[in-house]
Protein backbone atom coordinates (compact mmCIF):
# COMPACT_ATOMS: atom_id res chain seq x y z
CA UNK A 1 0.00 0.00 0.00
CA UNK A 2 1.90 3.68 -1.03
CA UNK A 3 -0.39 5.58 1.92
CA UNK A 4 -3.58 6.13 3.75
CA UNK A 5 -4.47 8.15 0.38
CA UNK A 6 -4.51 5.01 -1.78
CA UNK A 7 -6.87 3.30 0.57
CA UNK A 8 -10.58 5.45 0.34
CA UNK A 9 -13.13 3.59 2.65
CA UNK A 10 -16.67 5.05 2.53
CA UNK A 11 -19.42 4.43 4.66
CA UNK A 12 -22.48 5.96 2.92
CA UNK A 13 -25.92 5.92 3.72
CA UNK A 14 -27.64 5.99 7.08
CA UNK A 15 -26.39 4.53 10.16
CA UNK A 16 -26.97 0.95 11.17
CA UNK A 17 -30.47 1.03 13.26
CA UNK A 18 -29.85 0.40 17.22
CA UNK A 19 -31.51 -3.14 17.33
CA UNK A 20 -29.55 -4.68 14.58
CA UNK A 21 -26.53 -6.69 15.05
CA UNK A 22 -23.42 -8.56 13.61
CA UNK A 23 -21.50 -10.90 14.37
CA UNK A 24 -17.73 -9.19 15.78
CA UNK A 25 -14.71 -8.70 13.00
CA UNK A 26 -17.74 -9.26 10.25
CA UNK A 27 -16.86 -6.05 8.95
CA UNK A 28 -12.65 -6.51 9.38
CA UNK A 29 -12.51 -9.33 8.04
CA UNK A 30 -14.63 -8.33 4.45
CA UNK A 31 -11.92 -5.10 4.79
CA UNK A 32 -9.12 -7.44 5.19
CA UNK A 33 -10.10 -9.89 2.53
CA UNK A 34 -10.50 -6.57 -0.15
CA UNK A 35 -6.90 -5.60 0.76
CA UNK A 36 -5.43 -8.95 0.82
CA UNK A 37 -6.96 -9.29 -2.84
CA UNK A 38 -6.36 -6.45 -4.69
CA UNK A 39 -3.53 -3.72 -5.54
CA UNK A 40 -3.75 -0.32 -4.57
CA UNK A 41 -1.95 2.92 -5.07
CA UNK A 42 -2.20 6.70 -4.86
CA UNK A 43 -2.94 6.41 -8.96
CA UNK A 44 -5.51 3.46 -8.15
CA UNK A 45 -6.62 3.90 -4.99
CA UNK A 46 -8.43 0.84 -3.49
CA UNK A 47 -11.97 2.07 -2.72
CA UNK A 48 -14.19 0.20 0.06
CA UNK A 49 -17.96 1.12 0.47
CA UNK A 50 -19.70 -0.14 3.64
CA UNK A 51 -23.33 0.58 3.70
CA UNK A 52 -26.99 -0.54 5.15
CA UNK A 53 -29.07 -1.60 2.75
CA UNK A 54 -32.79 -3.83 2.65
CA UNK A 55 -31.58 -5.26 6.38
CA UNK A 56 -28.42 -5.89 5.13
CA UNK A 57 -24.54 -4.58 5.53
CA UNK A 58 -23.02 -4.43 2.00
CA UNK A 59 -19.25 -4.34 1.91
CA UNK A 60 -18.36 -3.47 -2.12
CA UNK A 61 -14.88 -2.69 -3.31
CA UNK A 62 -13.56 -2.02 -6.62
CA UNK A 63 -10.93 -5.05 -8.06
CA UNK A 64 -7.49 -4.74 -9.00
CA UNK A 65 -6.73 -8.44 -8.03
CA UNK A 66 -3.28 -9.18 -7.56
CA UNK A 67 -1.84 -12.00 -10.38
CA UNK A 68 -1.57 -14.37 -7.17
CA UNK A 69 -2.25 -13.85 -3.47
CA UNK A 70 -0.29 -16.91 -1.87
CA UNK A 71 -1.00 -16.27 1.43
CA UNK A 72 -4.49 -17.17 0.90
CA UNK A 73 -6.34 -20.04 2.61
CA UNK A 74 -9.38 -19.17 0.70
CA UNK A 75 -11.43 -20.16 3.61
CA UNK A 76 -12.64 -16.61 4.76
CA UNK A 77 -15.62 -16.19 3.27
CA UNK A 78 -16.51 -20.30 3.73
CA UNK A 79 -16.13 -19.28 7.45
CA UNK A 80 -18.24 -16.31 7.70
CA UNK A 81 -21.25 -18.38 5.42
CA UNK A 82 -20.89 -21.41 8.41
CA UNK A 83 -21.17 -18.71 10.99
CA UNK A 84 -24.00 -16.96 9.61
CA UNK A 85 -25.31 -20.47 9.09
CA UNK A 86 -25.60 -20.57 12.86
CA UNK A 87 -27.22 -17.43 13.29
CA UNK A 88 -29.70 -16.63 10.55
CA UNK A 89 -31.60 -18.51 7.68
CA UNK A 90 -30.78 -14.98 5.80
CA UNK A 91 -27.77 -15.84 2.92
CA UNK A 92 -24.93 -13.59 2.97
CA UNK A 93 -24.73 -12.57 -1.04
CA UNK A 94 -21.22 -12.30 -2.87
CA UNK A 95 -21.17 -11.16 -5.67
CA UNK A 96 -18.40 -10.15 -8.39
CA UNK A 97 -18.49 -8.62 -12.15
CA UNK A 98 -15.98 -7.45 -14.20
CA UNK A 99 -15.45 -3.98 -11.64
CA UNK A 100 -16.56 -5.25 -8.30
CA UNK A 101 -16.23 -7.29 -5.33
CA UNK A 102 -19.94 -6.78 -3.15
CA UNK A 103 -20.15 -9.07 -0.08
CA UNK A 104 -23.71 -8.69 1.70
CA UNK A 105 -24.53 -10.15 5.06
CA UNK A 106 -27.41 -9.77 7.29
CA UNK A 107 -28.00 -7.94 10.10
CA UNK A 108 -29.46 -9.97 13.05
Amino acid sequence: MAGVSSFPTNAIGPGMPDQYLIPPISLQILAENAIKHNTTSVEEPLIIDIYNENDYITVKNNLQRYRLVETSNKKGLVSMKSLYSYLTDKPIHIVEDEKYFTVKIPLL
